[in-house]
């Protein structure tokens, strides 16, 4: 292939590396907060033939009889999974994988018959520390991003043609169906179709599509009579609150570059964009490109919608940072000053320090951090009771789920936060377990979203009596009835 940033050795090595470095990440990976959450809402699919939650009963929304507000897309791709090859940590993280590649693979198609722009194009993408954090969490975000890139690609292939329109607004109502915050995509496509003056048949044809994919987010809600209960498992929940209350909205506002900065991460790449940029600025430029013309509305779709300046959501606009970084470094490469031409390279061969960063941090939690069938096996020991009600932290649910009857830490968490006003001591909490017939606690010393219960908490509180600790976890029984 002809090349003119970097040789096609280069190119080669750069992405082998990446690779193995990204799958150096994924053996034995510790346990993420949210591959739990969602597993449970698959498990009780797979079981129940509907989304429901024992993790978080009590917290007064219903979901322990119906949860009607998640990640719906997502949930039923990873249910599918698992009707196959079980309810291990693996099924679930390999979501996100799957959805990882095909985010890859579409890049690939993006760019197909541009060979320098499909390896420089693949390097971002496997240099992003934010996709080698996400690749291997059960997360919606490579579902929802890749559906969200599709939906870009068919926009420009379009040319008009209605039926190619409506099943772009079909792929970008597929992501908001993975994740609402997804949503942008339609939003981004329907300006950015006006923007380049498409007949109104097409536009109505993506809007039309969009609209009725996410109709069926609220249809089971509907089919069971049971919106009024979605509309409150909306309200109440916490990741929707700030676009609930003025302040918090304008707070959450001001902070949304929290998002593109959150850690190295995502932070290389945005900067690297901001470089680029400023590197290839020149007086009297044209018309911003299509794609550049879609990430600024996918940013101000963004910034409007955005409910929480986390990274996690990163994923979602980093395919289309590549794509213009990859648009800007090939096309104003002929006409760059030397010294430009240098800095550009530099910044490549920087680039992949935030994919380091993140693998060493993975390694490192690994190697704290227990293994989760192993660290449940070896509690369970403690807990020989099968089907009693056990009190866990939400992880617990990893081989152990059809073995006791399982209620989360965060539940209890959120309960103090809802219903104690963040009151409740710890002597409180397990008079609150005891009221809930619970047999056992497990105690999470990380405090990974739980009731905080400290490894220095007395040997017996209450009804309880702790029968095993390590440097992880606590084992309390309850002795008194």
């Amino acid at each position: 292939m002809r090349t003119i940033i970097f040789p096609r050795g280069v190119y080669y090595a750069a992405v082998a590396v990446l690779v193995a470095l990204l799958l150096s990440t994924l053996p034995q990976r510790a346990a993420h907060f949210d591959d739990a959450w969602g597993a449970e809402l698959a498990y009780w699919v797979v079981k129940d033939g509907h989304a429901r939650s024992e993790l978080f009963r009590g917290i007064g929304d219903g979901s322990e009889q119906h949860a009607y507000v998640f990640h719906k897309a997502f949930i039923y791709v990873e249910a599918g999974l698992m009707s196959v090859f079980g309810f291990g940590l693996y099924t679930v993280k390999m979501v996100g994988l799957l959805f990882s590649l095909v985010g890859m693979g579409l890049l690939l198609r993006y760019f197909r018959g541009q060979a320098e722009a499909s390896w420089l194009a693949v390097f971002l993408y496997l240099g992003c520390g934010a996709l080698v954090s996400a690749a291997f969490i059960g997360r919606p975000e490579p579902l929802a991003m890749s559906a969200g890139l599709a939906s870009f690609m068919l926009l420009r292939a379009a040319r008009g043609r209605p039926g190619f329109l409506a099943l772009a607004g079909l792929l970008g109502g597929l992501a908001g169906l993975a994740h609402l915050h997804a949503l942008i995509y339609l939003m981004a496509g329907g300006l950015w179709l006006l923007l380049q003056r498409t007949r109104l048949p097409g536009v109505l044809a993506f809007g039309a599509a969009g609209t009725v994919t996410m109709a069926l987010y609220p249809l089971d809600a509907v089919l069971n009579h049971e919106l009024p209960v979605l509309l409150s498992q909306f309200s109440n929940a916490a990741v929707t609150q700030a676009n609930q209350d003025g302040w918090a909205k304008l707070a959450m506002l001001l902070k949304y570059q929290a998002v593109y900065f959150h850690s190295e991460g995502e932070a290389v790449l945005t900067v690297l964009l901001l470089a680029l940029v400023a590197l290839t600025w020149r007086r009297g430029a044209g018309r911003l490109t299509g794609p550049q013309q879609y990430l600024l509305l996918l940013v101000l779709s963004f910034w409007i919608i955005c409910a929480r300046a986390t990274g996690y959501y990163f994923l979602l606009l980093m395919p289309f940072f590549i794509i213009v970084v990859v648009e800007l470094a090939l096309g104003a490469w002929p006409r760059l000053a030397p010294w430009r031409r240098v800095a550009l390279q530099v910044l490549l061969v920087v680039y992949p320090v935030g994919a380091g960063v993140r693998a060493h941090y993975l390694w490192r939690t690994k190697q704290e951090t227990p293994w989760p069938a192993t660290e449940n096996a070896q509690l369970a020991r403690y807990m020989p009771k099968r089907g009693t009600v056990a009190v866990v932290p939400l992880d617990f649910f990893f081989n152990e789920v059809g073995n006791y009857r399982l209620r989360g830490l965060t539940g209890y968490a959120m309960r103090n936060t809802r219903h104690y006003h963040d009151t409740l001591s710890v002597h409180g909490f397990f008079a609150l377990v005891a009221r809930d017939s619970a047999e056992y606690v497990v105690t999470d010393h990380s405090y990974n979203q739980g009731f905080r219960v400290p490894p220095t908490a007395p040997s017996r509180i209450g009804a309880y009596e702790r029968v095993f600790q390590n440097p992880w976890h606590s084992v309390y029984r309850r002795v008194a009835h």
